[in-house]
């Protein structure tokens, strides 16, 4: 056991430069889910790789009171990298406690200027993960609020739309399930990148959303990529839209993707038609 954590800890130390001596003591205090004054230096190091990767063991060991410390990595290191994962390891612990560290991220007017896209991501990511766990807390509304508005900025700006910032805020309204969230995912069924597409789809599936049927059966006929049919017949299925029963038996029988095909059957199943039975 031994030699093998050996070897992890030295391909770690080599692809990120963490000391060796550094890594294998990271390693431990994960294995242990301990997080001691000992990590805790190791987050004010002056190296953003070590820096990094304590933000990363705290998030793994989910220790609330690392939330302090990585609030304050995030909201004033200097390295990116460093304030991305201390975004992500807030999400990792998922204490409420994180709440305003996140919404100073979120929120365009506290947000420190020159935030790089990739941390705004990643802080959009934690506040779903935030609001999921605590669901009877009043906070968890707001973090909803702000990730709902990132997403409408996102979708109204006149640039281009960060895609990671967009994807990881369809995952995070499906987490947080912020009330009117269906209405804001809805505005990315006409995207270009069809892994967003697919995203926002399988978002209004599980919300069980029913506000754009009628969008979704238009992606189901004419899609030319096979997940985004394949999610748009899973739409229709949760959201029991009897009006697509022809679309789907059609899909069922002849798309020539196999995925299709079996999100089609059992979005038929979910219509209780008996004139699919035969078919």
């Amino acid at each position: 056991v031994l030699a093998v954590t050996a070897v992890l800890a030295l391909a770690a130390a080599t692809a990120s430069q963490v000391p060796l001596s550094t890594g294998i003591e990271i390693l431990k205090a994960e294995d242990a889910r301990r997080y001691d004054s000992a990590l805790e230096k190791l987050l004010a190091s002056p190296s953003s790789d070590v820096r990094k990767r304590a933000a990363l063991a705290a998030g793994r060991i989910g220790d609330v009171r690392a939330v302090r410390p990585l609030a304050g990595l995030l909201a004033s290191d200097r390295s990116t990298d460093v304030r991305e994962m201390a975004a992500f390891a807030l999400g990792e612990i998922e204490s409420i406690d994180g709440c305003d560290a996140i919404l100073g991220i979120l929120d365009p007017d506290r947000r420190p200027g020159g935030t790089d896209a990739g941390v705004v991501a990643r802080a959009v990511e934690a506040a779903g993960k935030i609001a999921a766990a605590n669901p009877k807390d009043e906070r968890s509304k707001t973090l909803g609020k702000a990730i709902l508005a990132v997403l409408d900025f996102e979708h109204n700006k006149r640039s281009r739309a960060f895609d990671d910032i967009v994807m990881l805020s369809l995952t995070a309204v499906l987490r947080a399930r912020p009330e009117g969230g269906a209405d804001s995912v809805k505005n990315f069924l006409r995207y270009s990148n069809p892994r967003i597409v697919s995203d926002a789809l399988n978002t209004l599936t599980r919300l069980r959303a029913k506000n754009a049927n009628s969008e979704v059966r238009e992606l189901l006929s004419t899609h030319k990529d096979a997940v985004v049919r394949a999610n748009a017949a899973r739409v229709l299925g949760a959201a029991e839209d009897n009006d697509s029963f022809d679309l789907l038996l059609k899909a069922a029988m002849g798309d020539p993707d196999l995925r299709v095909r079996v999100a089609a059957i059992r979005s038929l199943a979910s219509l209780k038609d008996q004139r699919a039975a035969e078919r």
